[in-house]
């Protein structure tokens, strides 16, 4: 919520200002069950159960924009789907933050409710009588927190730059704002295919190096497992956002119009989905390289990249390109762009290093 108090500084569009931060507010109680979600999504997903998260995304998504058509629009909105009006006000960019609270509310419930029980027999379920030695929890606890510190980090690191870029947009003007955030809805669409891959690859890379612990086992057996596991979940990842590239490449504009009918808007986005399209393959390689290293229990130099080279290298780059050269949104794209391709590349690289020699305990 402090960025808030930062858009006056930036000198965003003062226009927006007061739906930005209607919007934050609304939003703020989701951070809780947002939380709720990640933490019982991840476990499930590491002992292979999948399949309820991907309803509980479904089933929030389709509250989201129930919610939100009649949170934002109110009985304008519902009387356009033709329902009679129920006296339900308009509250703009306040609904969008409130249906966003509800669905993720959503998703919290139906990953802690009975649909995402652990099956019984399950290799994690708990048998009769079987109780969790007190100073056993407390190193896994310090375990967790030495891994997943990092991780944490990293997310807010790579996410607040695409969120501080937006802060900038709106510095540019308000159709910049606009067209940013076209451009970005988009690429995030895109990145969750990715995203998917690299927590698969996590588990996957994860696996095979726990097994070269095991009793008797090779461990340079494992450890080309867990090689052969990261590359092809980075060649998987890069295959999708091939896809993705093609289509942001070859229809640009009519992705834009599919968002707003603003001209001026929808030429700025043109621009912006087909740099989009460049940086695709290395966004989707950066993400699952990254997930390679966290099943290799490597949290620490994905979060030194992101860090210096998002912060110390992309950023300063597309501020020159939008502030000093006058390169406005493209400018700010750009550097983003050139800040994932060294990231891509160093991770790639940090792995590879890194499943060359034995690899230590976590």
């Amino acid at each position: 919520m402090g960025s808030l108090g930062l858009l006056p500084l930036l000198k965003v569009d003062p226009t927006t200002v007061p739906d930005a931060r209607a919007y934050m507010y609304a939003r703020l109680p989701s951070i809780v069950p947002v939380f709720v979600f990640l933490a019982a999504k991840t476990y499930h997903q590491a002992a292979g159960r999948t399949r309820a998260a991907v309803e509980g995304v479904i089933v929030a998504n389709v509250v989201h924009a129930i919610a939100a058509w009649v949170a934002v629009f109110g009985d304008a909105g519902l009387q356009r789907l033709g329902l009679p009006a129920l006296g339900v006000p308009a509250f703009g960019a306040a609904g969008a933050g409130i249906a966003t609270s509800m669905s993720h509310a959503v998703l919290a419930a139906w990953m802690i409710g009975p649909r995402a029980r652990v099956p019984e027999g399950a290799r994690d379920a708990l048998r009769e009588g079987e109780r969790v030695d007190p100073s056993e929890q407390r190193r896994i606890e310090r375990k967790l927190l030495r891994l997943g510190f990092p991780i944490g980090l990293q997310l807010a690191a790579e996410v607040g730059i695409f969120s501080f870029v937006a802060l900038l947009m709106g510095r540019i003007g308000g159709r910049a704002a606009a067209a940013h955030q076209i451009a970005i809805n988009l690429a995030s669409l895109s990145f969750m295919g990715a995203l998917g891959i690299a927590q698969a690859t996590s588990v996957r890379v994860g696996t095979a190096i726990g097994e070269g612990y095991a009793e008797g086992a090779e461990a340079g057996a494992a450890r080309r497992d867990a090689r052969r596991a990261g590359f092809v979940g980075i060649a998987l990842g890069v295959s999708i956002m091939a896809g993705w590239a093609l289509l942001f490449a070859v229809a640009p504009r009519l992705l834009a119009r599919a968002f707003s009918p603003d001209e001026p808007v929808i030429v700025v986005a043109t621009t912006l989905i087909q740099i989009a399209a460049l940086f695709q393959l290395a966004d989707g390689a950066q993400v699952v390289a990254a997930g390679a290293l966290r099943g290799a229990a490597d949290t620490r130099w994905p979060l030194m990249l992101n860090v210096v080279v998002h912060w110390g290298f992309g950023l300063p780059v597309g501020w020159w390109l939008a502030f000093h050269r006058g390169w406005g949104a493209v400018g700010l794209w750009l550097g983003l762009t050139a800040g994932l391709f060294v990231i891509a590349a160093s991770l790639i690289a940090r792995f590879v290093i890194l499943t060359r020699r034995s690899i230590a305990r976590a």
